[in-house]
């Protein structure tokens, strides 16, 4: 029986540590695959394992150099260029406490550990923004971690091809009403042509082409009231060329919940118990998931009402 119980723990224990070991990402020779580019996903190192306790490498980027960026958890993606193409690897940390984090792009699995194509870690929770010249056929892999002073980070990875830039800048929404809004950005480039994709907040970057604009402006019809929108905007290379920058954005906005004319005005009285404001806190006030209004920026003495 003792024997029986024992061989079943075995088998019960070899399957666990064999599904950790098997969830997809968790290792070099276990990535995510990325079929095509651009590429977006967001996630949280958390989900996954902790295998690779190696320093980086050579010419990751990392600062301090001696910095172990690959000590927290890991994850790791894999990419087959299709051509020869440079390509950019856009890493955000998801929150003030994903620090310590890093981004490397390496040759294969081999390299990990070794040297990098392309990489940059610090101890900041700024936007990491490498590129690199990939060659078709080749496999690179992509690895997002952390240092040993933070476990875990939150993340988000934008891979595109860069067939030229620089991509465009200042997107804006204007002019906004319950089912419209005006649609601007800066072209870079000198260009006369765009694309421009619009969608419902929180969607990926656009997987295929977009709607064609020009000037820089775009009037956005037919839109849904008390509805967040992104739009994201792309010049073309040279006039004609069917060739694209990567895609600038996401840009966030949101139709009106109603008219002006219909709106309602609410009247908010704050208070404190300690007689000192709310020492900087603020209150976001939302209707149908869209902020109206944020209150307690003047409220910064006595007990209230503020």
């Amino acid at each position: 029986m003792k024997k029986q119980l024992l061989f079943s723990f075995l088998a019960l224990f070899g399957a666990i540590t064999f599904s950790a070991h098997a969830q997809v990402g968790n290792t070099c020779d276990n990535p995510i695959i990325i079929n095509a580019l651009p590429f977006q996903a967001s996630g949280n190192t958390a989900d996954y394992g902790d295998d690779v306790d190696l320093v980086q490498g050579t010419l990751c980027g990392a600062v301090p150099s001696n910095t172990n960026y690959l000590a927290g958890n890991e994850v790791f993606y894999s990419y087959t260029a299709t051509e020869n193409v440079p390509v950019s690897f856009v890493m955000t940390p998801g929150s003030p406490t994903s620090t310590n984090s890093g981004i490397f792009v390496y040759e294969g699995c081999a390299n990990v550990g070794v040297s990098c194509v392309a990489g940059l870690a610090n101890s900041n929770a700024n936007v990491r923004t490498v590129t690199a010249s990939l060659l078709a056929g080749h496999t690179y892999i992509i690895a997002i971690a952390s240092g040993p002073s933070t476990q875990t980070i939150l993340y988000n990875l934008i891979i595109q091809k860069e067939l030229c830039s620089p991509k465009p800048s200042g997107l804006a929404a204007d002019n906004i009403t319950t089912t419209s809004a005006s649609l601007a950005w800066f072209t870079n480039l000198g260009a006369t042509s765009s694309e421009i994709a619009i969608q419902l907040a929180g969607s990926i970057i656009p997987q295929g082409p977009g709607v064609a604009a020009t000037n820089q402006l775009f009037e956005a019809t037919n839109l849904t009231p008390a509805t967040e929108y992104q739009f994201w905007v792309r010049d073309e290379c040279e006039t004609g060329s069917g060739i694209f920058t990567p895609w600038a954005g996401p840009y966030l906005f949101n139709t009106l919940i109603c008219d002006a004319t219909a709106a309602c005005n609410y009247v908010f009285r704050m208070t404190d118990s300690a007689n000192n404001g709310w020492n900087g806190a603020r209150m976001q006030v939302r209707q149908n998931g869209i902020v109206v209004a944020t209150i307690g920026s003047t409220y910064n003495l006595g007990s209230g009402p503020g």
